[in-house]
This record gives structure tokens, C-alpha cells and sequence, in this order.
């Protein structure tokens, strides 16, 4: 399967601002290994724990949380691209490496801001007596940014059957929010504005059995290829 929308969000950066940047990441998922894949990437699967990131305070207390999120995924590299010229010039080494890894790239939509991130950890410092915790996992490594500042971005993750239920999705719950649809490599995500409690309630309701269909700071499909491993 190949999976190529580098082209399609080239046109959706915007660097309007100092420090403005974009956090794209190489994850190996153990749900996409076979027997078929490189054998490096069976290796790097074994070693779990370099996910949490050492200049980070870690809480003890969500070590096992920690290993429990990340236990079927390990991020290889995050690119933070500052200008559309840096993701230009990284697009082949990105694509290459996900060729010989047999692994996803993932691309943040929200748009970041360094100062915006410096100011968060400041505002946490001061509410915690100086201790900042937080740990840099497949789940929140992409959370640094302050909500109040942008628009809300949201996406609905469809796999399997509950595609069929796209376009109801669409054009009942998500209505002019709606913005666009990436082919993932199980289904579709349903990018959309604006995210509120609603949408994730109504959500819910279709998939009572899945926990996380919704997701406030999306990450989605950049590139993806299994080709010459299939």
C-alpha cells in the first residue's frame, strides 16, 4: 500500500509568524510488522523504552501508563520544520526511511509556536512549585501548543466498517466544519474545524466500542509504504 499526501499539505503550511513550526514524526507501529519486514525494524521494536526522553522530568507514576501507550509503537525520528523550504528539503529522507523501516510517517496539522511551548512550560512551572512533567510519547508529544490561541482542529479516525458511515458523518455531525478526508492505511480520517464536545459526543454514539475515535490534536497519514515489502 502507498500512502503520499506530502504534496497535498505542502500547499496547507502557513509561516506567518516568528517561530511558527510543524512536527512531523517516523513512528514504527508493531501492528504493521510481518514476517516480510526488515529485520531492523523487528529489532527496533525491542527496544520500547527509548521513547520517553531524558531531558524531560518523568512522574514516576505514569511510567506504567507510559509503557502501556507506547508499548505497540516506538518513534524513530520528529522533524520540526520551521519553513516550507525545510520540508521540501526533508522530503526524501523521510520517505526513504519509512521505505526501509516499513514504517508511518505522521503529520501534526495544528500548527505550533516556539514561544507559545516556552510559555506553556513557564505556566506549568508556576502551578507546580517549579516541577514540569510531561513525557514525550506517541500520544501527547504533539500537545506543547495553547488551544486558545487557534482554531481547534479535530479528526475522526474510521477503520474497517465504520467507513461506511463517512459520509453520514459528514454531512449529519460535522456539516460545515468539515474540511477535508485522508486515505489512512485502514480507513479514512475526517479532518474538521472548530471541535467542540458535541461532535465527540455524537461520535460516541456510533462507536460506543471504540475509545479513541476523536482526536483534538490530529495527527495523520504523511506518507506510507509497505510496496516492496509486500
Amino acid at each position: 500500500m502507498l500512502i503520499d499526501n506530502y504534496n497535498f499539505f505542502r500547499d496547507k503550511l502557513e509561516f506567518t509568524n516568528s517561530g511558527d513550526f510543524y512536527v512531523i514524526s517516523i513512528i514504527l507501529r508493531k501492528k504493521d510488522i510481518t514476517i516480510k519486514s526488515p529485520n531492523i525494524s523487528k529489532i527496533l521494536l525491542n527496544n520500547i523504552d527509548t521513547h520517553i526522553n531524558p531531558y524531560w522530568r518523568v512522574d514516576p507514576n505514569l511510567s506504567n501508563v507510559i509503557r502501556k501507550n507506547i508499548k505497540n509503537d516506538r518513534i524513530l525520528y520528529t522533524y520540526f520544520i520551521k519553513s516550507i523550504e525545510e520540508y521540501n528539503s526533508y522530503e526524501e529522507e523521510i520517505k526513504e526511511l519509512c521505505k526501509l523501516l516499513q514504517a508511518r510517517v505522521y503529520f501534526c496539522i495544528v500548527k505550533q509556536n516556539i514561544y507559545d511551548t516556552f510559555d506553556t512550560i513557564h505556566d506549568q512551572l508556576l502551578c507546580n512549585s517549579g516541577k514540569y512533567e510531561i513525557y514525550d510519547s506517541f500520544i501527547d508529544m504533539f500537545t506543547l501548543y495553547k488551544q486558545n490561541k487557534r482554531n481547534i482542529y479535530g479528526l475522526v479516525d474510521l477503520d474497517g466498517d465504520e467507513v461506511n458511515y463517512k459520509d453520514y458523518i459528514i454531512k449529519n455531525i460535522l456539516k460545515w466544519r468539515f474540511l477535508y478526508e485522508i486515505k489512512s492505511i485502514n480507513g479514512y480520517h475526517l479532518i474538521y474545524n472548530y471541535h467542540n464536545k458535541e461532535i465527540s459526543e455524537k461520535i460516541h454514539e456510533l462507536f460506543p466500542y471504540k475509545i479513541a475515535c476523536v482526536d483534538i490534536t490530529p495527527k495523520t497519514i504523511l506518507y506510507y509504504n509497505d510496496e516492496k515489502n509486500s
